[in-house]
């Protein structure tokens, strides 16, 4: 069986950071307890925040911004052409959407060939809101943000299995052009959706999933050209599918 999780230090660079231990690709994901008694395996929490919601106080988390010292997977909310992330805060979402991330996510960043060192920038998490599409403006319908179940990506970087710097530019422009930052989007928004998919399957509930740009794989909107919105299968009331 591939470890869990490898060394915190490194010491076995040639391997990912985030081996993938297929009893979890498998198997359904269970909600930790607060972090200090069983933290995430791959997310790191920078604080416990309560989520203002169309449905209620939800309880949530605000992410480490800057992927650290432990190897987890940061989510930064600053701007990605930025070199200082001091000042910067990480998303915030909800406890449920952390566990299915912390679950999801690290087979997504293999996918695109992300071993060490993540990092996604411009990250825009919970934020109380209706839905942006423009097949249907001004529908009051909640946004899957507001029950802190989405996150936007407009960025990304990491290693390769070599120590490489690797960045990812997830908007319709970066996408258009070069090949290789074309293929990788296409495939870390597949492996969201397979990803999704597969939890319904084991589940049954629906929602979740992920939005793109502009010619790539549907669904897209031109809202969405300069970040992909990814969203957790979190059964909710009179919220989004996606």
């Amino acid at each position: 069986m591939i470890p869990v999780f490898l060394s915190f230090l490194y010491c076995l660079i040639s391997s990912p950071l985030w081996a993938v231990d297929a009893t979890r690709t498998s198997g359904i994901p269970v909600s930790p307890t607060l972090p200090g008694q069983q933290a995430f395996q791959f997310l790191d929490i920078a604080e416990h925040v309560s989520l203002d919601s169309f449905e209620g106080s939800i309880q949530g988390y605000e992410l480490q911004c800057e992927q650290g010292q432990n190897g987890k997977i940061g989510f930064c909310g600053g701007d990605c052409n930025s070199t200082d992330v001091s000042n910067q805060r990480g998303a915030t979402l909800s406890k449920d959407c952390a566990t299915f991330i912390d679950f999801a996510m690290p087979q997504c960043l293999l996918d695109i060939g992300c071993e060490r060192e993540a990092a996604f920038c411009g990250v825009g998490g919970h934020a109380k809101r209706s839905i942006r599409s423009p097949s249907s403006p001004g529908s009051g319908t909640p946004s899957r943000h507001s029950t802190g179940d989405a996150l936007d990506l407009f960025g990304l970087k990491c290693k390769d299995i070599n120590g490489a710097d690797m960045s990812f530019d997830f908007s319709a422009e970066g996408r258009r052009s070069n090949s290789i930052n074309q293929q990788k989007y296409d495939q870390f928004v597949a492996c969201w959706r397979a990803q999704v998919i597969k939890y319904h399957q084991q589940n049954g509930n629906k929602g979740g999933g992920a939005i793109s740009c502009q010619g790539s794989a549907p669904p897209t909107n031109e809202f969405h050209n300069d970040h992909v919105h990814i969203a957790c299968p979190v059964k909710r009331n009179n919220v989004a599918e996606i």
